[in-house]
């Protein structure tokens, strides 16, 4: 197997679309910069978990990020409001509630950390209450709502291949965006390449089918020079993160016609055409990095009308 590890990239700052163009991602004031890497040091001398660290990191990063943007540039004279506005602004984005309590968790580390060093007089973000999980039907990608994506993507090489990797393995969009050339075996001929998510909270190996591999092939070939290890970068050699992938394919998502979904709903496209061709419901959740089984009965609840698999066969889950 080689590696495409010959190829130079650079991994610079990531940027984030906005509605009136583009501004640099994570270019924080000193301020921020030296909380968050004061925040870091907290939490591993309090012996959190190294991914739950990392996890927290880049909520806080983002939540610092938001702040810059618009100004805000202390974190002594914050309000509610600003805790409002910056939920209000994640739900715009189309993240998921889960996501979001996700996120809220990380602000109550932060505010935590902040209340406890007194560089903050109020915890503002306390009392704030988690958004309430709806169970949501599962939505998957009919064929000709796939063709019509692919057709309006086409002049797009780099997000047409960002949805081909959603499509082809089921990886998160976290995980794409954080995807380097080192992860990526290709292999000519008919022999399946693979990706190897080492970085990822669920490290795994996903093979990689031979239209995937012409497809990151046919990327890779057009792809900027840069000195860094992104797979997927901009004209100007910026990595591309993850709140600009969402929001990029859900335009192309309304470009193509294709309504009431969710970037994620890639990800659930692949793992139902996986159990549609019989592969097994473990496999498929080591594929797209689930720890338990129990995370795949939901589709095979919400789906048992579309998918061919035999529920008869499963096992009772103790």
């Amino acid at each position: 197997m080689e590696y495409t590890s010959n190829l130079r990239v650079v991994k610079p700052d990531i940027i984030i679309i906005l509605a009136f163009g583009f501004t640099p991602r994570y270019n924080l004031n000193m301020q921020f910069q030296q909380i968050s890497n004061n925040v870091i040091k907290w939490l591993k001398e309090a012996n959190y978990p190294q991914n739950t660290i990392k996890s927290y990191n880049i909520d806080i990063t983002q939540f610092f990020d938001y702040l810059n943007i618009r100004k805000r540039t202390s974190v002594s004279n914050l309000t509610t409001k600003d805790m409002d506005n910056y939920l209000l602004n994640l739900t715009k984005h189309k993240y998921a509630p889960r996501s979001i309590s996700r996120k809220i968790n990380s602000l109550k580390i932060l505010f935590k950390y902040l209340f406890e060093q007194k560089l903050i007089k109020e915890n503002i973000v306390e009392d704030i209450k988690h958004p309430k999980f709806t169970q949501r039907n599962i939505r998957i990608l009919k064929d000709r709502e796939l063709s019509n994506l692919r057709d309006d993507l086409k002049d797009d090489l780099c997000y047409l291949t960002i949805v081909e990797v959603l499509l082809q393995t089921g990886m998160k969009i976290g995980e794409c965006a954080d995807l380097e050339l080192n992860d990526l075996r290709l292999i000519p001929g008919k022999k399946f390449g693979e990706v190897r998510l080492n970085n990822s909270s669920n490290p795994r190996i996903i093979p990689m089918n031979n239209v995937l591999e012409k497809m990151i092939t046919k990327y890779l070939a057009i792809r900027p020079n840069t000195k860094d290890c992104d797979v997927f970068v901009t004209k100007t050699g910026k990595g591309i993160n993850e709140r600009n992938i969402r929001k990029v394919i859900t335009r192309y998502l309304k470009l193509a016609g294709i309504n009431d979904v969710y970037v994620n709903d890639l990800r659930y496209t692949f793992i139902v055409k996986q159990l549609n061709k019989g592969v097994s419901l473990e496999r498929v959740a080591y594929l797209v990095g689930y720890k338990s089984i129990t995370s795949m009965l939901k589709f095979v609840k919400s789906l048992k009308s579309e998918l061919k698999i035999d529920t008869k066969q499963m096992v009772e889950v103790v």
